[in-house]
């Protein structure tokens, strides 16, 4: 970011135009000018391209620099060879694309105002510019970019009254994205007041929290007449109120793990299938995990009981409980590896059920074919004299048939397909209304070997299995439940319903009801099905959230158990810090904010905002200023905004940058580094260049930029630009400047209202008395800041303005001109800007 805008809120009453984009093309005829173009140093961004070539760019106020070679030859774009502007206000590289975003400064009825000209890219290294220029950041003093972000084909842009904009089309078209309809109010009336719409700096992450991804990746839901349980890869939620209010169980509360794989039981008790959490998202349709044993509770959560059978049939790689059913006094688990398993004391003791003597032996040997390996069951106790269980496997299905005593009279296979074509049994369903019963199977038509791409297809019988019936050919089930003759599957391809025994089906989409776009993706997990009371609930979960209905589909309600995204968008604004979380679709879901003093950050003008990530640990700070209420200084967060740290109190930090777990900031008291997340910082000031022939120095301490280059420290500042090695021992520094006039001032332009002071920077030619002055525009002495001060020839001197006259009153935005006079007739002249 190049310079600061004045924080003056006041409302703008020119006429708002929402027109298209103006492009412009400038071909580049000449080759660009050799050397660096100013002092005044802003963004620094690169582009790593291949064979090891290294490009730099670096935004002034005087166009672009580049180079190519470390810093050591320069060559720079201004309005005479490409840009559309000399002021760049930001710079963002993307591969071999380069966005930069210009402004240029306008005296209005005697007050200067930064006014944006849009943007200008190049995808050829400068060879030729492209130049677009939306009205958000063209038509208002005030509407200037002052940071760029972009995330594939989208580029981002934070406009300061222009607002969050946007464009997915290359920049000839833009949008803006609210926070709210409120805010969207308050730009398109041209009120302006409302700070959220003023925004600084933006910032893409794709890097959610693996534990909120999971939290929102559903497994099963079940209802058990009390409480409703929705397991996920990161615990378990119950709900007393179908929804309403929740309840989290975890490691912390009872569970042996937070991964949740499947859910049974009756009005006795809930049994939970775990596994040991893994970072999968979302889970394969046959998962290779490993098993935690399953955990059971008999007073709605508020103990559990831990079971653990003998011979690891539930804990072991493989072995985990893919399915649970509760038939009369038995449970049941099918668990995959394992084998197919039952207890009849709660848990206590378990033994496997095998399809005949030579299933036994393979599982005994550790020789399993596929038909040995069980990922899902259901209990069908219709008939009252008989219990029958339907297991599914890798290789078909098989039915399960009791009526005498615990041993099986009799056992069925059904859907398989032969050596070289198996059906993976993914989801058991039996259906019962009217004296009618319906058995639904989804399936998984494999063929060998791998890799493959299976196709679903769901298979259905009305005579026990003597007969079926194949339906939705080509789209994978999930799950399967009913209400009466309405049969409910939660596919990949949407949530289908049947009235009519699976000949016609209904699919329904979780979307919003206004815009009609996704609002969790339509790739189901599971679905249950509860009449209460007048009304019946849908239950649907997918691999982003829970969604419920109850209007038999027509509108739903969704349930995040935490807020996870597959990108987010910070920006940071007068008003504190927001974050727009994307899913599954480019319009936020939810928009989340910060702000002090609530979130614990220091201020709310959100200066910079950026994201560190090493080792799987991600960091997200965001430098703050003071907007009417406050403090300057840093803020950081390490679980994604649910809570805020402060460092660096009280100094105006500018910008940020990482190199894995360092730190580097630039602010107005110098480029500072911390070793340890922001518990102590390393000051680096006034560096010199180690060539001893130049003694170049950077005399401002106020950094505005920072950037980590393959283990260098590029930083600028008004005063030029630092390039810094380490040696294992100390660091050295190469100073990289224009010609430098003996007299300038900064910073400029300058706020008496948000900097104290202005330093003006000059240096005698010889020893004697030194006069400072400053004046108006009209060359009216305005104040006097040094009266024959005795000087030594050579050194460099500083002398500070407030902005106030010699009456003390702050003076009037404008123009203003600096003259210093010292020994030997030496006079020089310089100019500043007061923009208040």
């Amino acid at each position: 970011m190049l310079r600061k805008p004045l924080l003056t809120f006041v409302a703008l009453i020119l006429l708002l135009f929402p027109g298209q984009t103006r492009a412009e093309m400038y071909m580049t005829l000449d080759e660009p000018f050799s050397g660096f173009s100013s002092n005044d140093v802003g963004d620094i961004v690169y582009m790593d391209l291949s064979g090891g070539a290294r490009i730099i760019w670096v935004g002034t106020a005087r166009g672009i620099s580049k180079t190519s070679d470390g810093g050591l030859t320069w060559s720079f774009y201004d309005l005479r060879n490409g840009l559309n502007q000399n002021i760049i206000s930001a710079l963002a590289a993307s591969g071999t694309d380069l966005w930069a975003a210009t402004s240029y400064d306008k005296l209005v009825q005697g007050e200067l105002y930064p006014y944006g000209r849009g943007f200008n890219t190049t995808e050829d290294f400068g060879d030729t510019w492209d130049s677009f220029i939306p009205f958000q950041v063209s038509k208002y003093a005030g509407m200037v970019c002052y940071d760029i972000a972009i995330d594939g084909t989208t580029v981002w842009a934070s406009a300061w009254y222009g607002g969050l904009i946007r464009s997915q089309d290359g920049g000839e078209n833009w949008e803006n994205v609210f926070v709210d309809s409120a805010a969207q109010v308050d730009f398109e009336d041209e009120i302006f007041r409302d700070l959220r719409n003023y925004f600084f700096a933006v910032v893409v992450d794709t890097a959610c929290p693996i534990e909120k991804t999971l939290r929102n990746s559903i497994n099963d839901i079940s209802y058990d007449g009390k409480l409703l349980w929705v397991a996920t890869q990161n615990g378990l939620q119950a709900s007393p109120t179908l929804g309403n209010s929740w309840f989290e169980f975890d490691t912390s509360g009872g569970l042996n793990s937070n991964g949740v794989y499947c859910l049974g039981g009756d009005t006795s008790g809930v049994w939970v299938g775990l596994y040991e959490q893994e970072e999968t998202h979302p889970l394969p349709l046959i998962p290779s995990l490993t098993g935690a044993d399953l955990n059971s509770t008999t007073d709605n959560g508020n103990t559990w009981s831990v079971s653990s059978p003998d011979l690891g049939q539930a804990s072991s790689f493989e072995k985990f409980a893919f399915d649970i059913a509760v038939a009369d006094t038995a449970v049941w688990a099918a668990c995959g590896k394992g084998g197919l398993i039952r207890s009849f004391d709660r848990g206590q003791t378990w033994e496997n059920v095998f399809v005949d003597t030579a299933a036994e032996r393979r599982f005994e040997e550790e020789v399993l074919e596929e038909c040995d390996i069980f990922t899902s069951m259901a209990a069908d106790t219709f008939a009252v004299d008989s219990t029958v269980i339907w297991a599914g496997t890798r290789d078909g299905m098989f039915k399960f048939v009791f009526t005498v005593d615990d041993s099986a009279d009799t056992v069925f296979h059904y859907l398989s397909s032969g050596p070289m074509q198996t059906n993976e049994i993914l989801s058991i369903g039996v259906q019962t209304y009217h004296d009618q019963k319906v058995v639904w199977a989804s399936a998984n038509e494999v063929t060998s070997p791998p890799p493959h791409t299976p196709p679903g297809v769901t298979y259905k019988t009305t005579d026990g299995g003597e007969t079926w019936n194949s339906h939705l050919e080509g789209i994978v089930v999930r799950d399967f439940d009913f209400l009466d003759s309405a049969v409910w599957a939660a596919s990949h391809d949407g949530l289908k319903r049947s009235t009519d025994g699976g000949g016609n089906w209904d699919t329904f989409e979780i979307v919003d009801s206004v815009s009609g776009e996704l609002i969790i993706p339509s790739q189901f997990t599971s679905v249950c099905v509860v009449p209460y009371v007048t009304d019946t609930f849908v239950f649907v979960g997918s691999v982003d959230g829970l969604a419920r209905s109850r209007d038999d589909g027509i509108t739903w309600e969704v349930t995040k158990f935490a807020q996870s995204f597959k990108k987010a968008v910070w920006a940071g604004t007068a008003a504190g810090i927001l974050k727009f979380i994307f899913n599954y679709r480019e319009l936020p879901d939810t928009a989340l904010h910060y702000w002090y003093p609530s979130d614990n950050i220091t201020g709310n003008w959100i200066v910079a905002l950026a994201i560190q990530e090493h080792n799987g640990k991600k960091v997200v700070w965001a430098a703050t200023q003071l907007a009417y209420t406050g403090r300057y200084g840093a803020s950081f967060s390490t679980d994604d905004g649910d809570s805020w740290d402060t460092t660096l109190v009280d100094d105006e930090v500018w910008n940020f940058a990482f190199d894995d777990t360092v730190v580097w900031a630039a602010t107005s008291a110098g480029l500072k580094r911390s070793e340890d997340w922001g518990e102590n910082w390393e000051i680096f000031n006034y560096m010199e260049d180690q060539d001893p022939i130049s003694q170049a120095t950077i005399w401002s301490t106020e950094y505005t930029s920072v950037t980590i280059i393959d283990g260098e420290v590029w930083a600028g500042n008004i005063d030029g630009l630092v390039k810094g090695t380490y040696d294992g021992q100390a660091w050295g520094w190469d100073v990289i400047r224009t010609a430098v006039p003996e007299t300038y001032a900064y910073p400029s332009p300058f706020s008496p209202i948000l900097q104290e002071r202005v330093r003006i920077h000059y240096r005698p030619q010889q020893d004697g008395p030194v006069t400072v002055k400053i004046y108006d525009f009209a060359m009216n002495l305005v104040a006097t800041l040094a009266d024959g001060k005795d000087v030594i020839g050579g050194e460099w001197y500083d002398e500070f303005w407030d902005g106030k006259n010699e009456k003390g009153d702050v003076v009037a935005n404008g123009v203003y001109f600096f003259k210093v006079q010292a020994a030997g007739d030496q006079t020089e002249w310089g100019k500043l800007v007061i923009l208040k």
